[in-house]
């Protein structure tokens, strides 16, 4: 910043809610933290006095796929806890939030989760694993679209032994023919044997297959937790017949 001649502003981790608004529109503590660099960036580049309207925008922001509650139009019903989450640390924050907003339901839990197989799936599922989130069933499936990929996807074996797990290459079940049962595999090889309730592990051929099976079950209403790819956060916001309400209000170009 003293090169540039520029200041530097270090934003506060923790304090009121940004903005003065009462409660963020997008749930999650972590959003908290979006919104004061947000706020600290717009009064930077705009000066405070633009910003007297920021507590209401910040209050009726909204996000698809961003921590989202559906309603599950299938089987006896339930919720679809929708947020994208493809590192390790945004995996974190959703499941901190799916525990937050779920835990007056009563209901099962189950999980849907897909990611690109350029991503290393590995250090996530671990991150599950440590959360205390006590899923009855996990699902992998493909998402219903996709993009085309250079890279090979790689083989169970060849993801464990970069994360130096070579000793638990066998443990999942074997190879197999999709990404999804790769995933299946490596859920199992990572840490199925350290969890004392063991999930049952399903793979399904579309996201409306697990879907259906998640909420058909004897016991009930289901809240489904799906993360990972924005590709399998989309398919099941489509799934369940979401569609995002027009805008209120005008676009206004700020012109520099």
């Amino acid at each position: 910043a003293a090169e540039a001649g520029g200041g530097m502003e270090v934003v506060p981790c923790a304090g009121p809610t940004p903005g003065g608004c009462t409660a963020l529109g997008l749930p999650g503590a972590h959003q908290e933290m979006n919104a004061r660099l947000a706020l600290a960036a717009a009064g930077a580049a705009l000066g405070p006095k633009k910003l007297d309207d920021a507590g209401a925008a910040l209050a009726a922001a909204r996000w698809p796929g961003r921590c989202q509650v559906l309603s599950l139009p299938f089987g006896r019903g339930g919720a679809a806890y929708v947020d994208g989450a493809h590192t390790e640390g945004s995996v974190g924050h959703c499941l901190e939030w799916f525990r937050q907003a779920s835990a007056k339901t009563g209901r099962h839990q189950a999980m849907i989760f897909h990611c690109h197989h350029e991503r290393d799936p590995v250090g996530m599922f671990r991150v599950v694993g440590a959360s205390g989130v006590a899923f009855d069933e996990i699902y992998f499936c493909p998402p219903e679209d996709g993009r085309p990929s250079p890279v090979a996807a790689p083989t169970a074996r060849e993801v464990l032994e970069r994360n130096g797990m070579n000793e638990a290459s066998s443990d999942g079940g074997g190879e197999s023919s999709s990404w999804e049962g790769t995933l299946a595999v490596l859920w199992r090889a990572t840490i199925g044997a350290e969890l004392v309730q063991k999930p049952a592990v399903h793979i399904g051929g579309s996201v409306a297959e697990c879907l259906s099976l998640a909420s058909s079950r004897d016991y009930g209403e289901v809240d489904v937790l799906v993360t990972g790819s924005l590709y399998i956060v989309g398919s099941v916001i489509k799934a369940c017949g979401f569609k995002e309400k027009d805008a209120d209000g005008k676009l206004v170009v700020q012109r520099w």
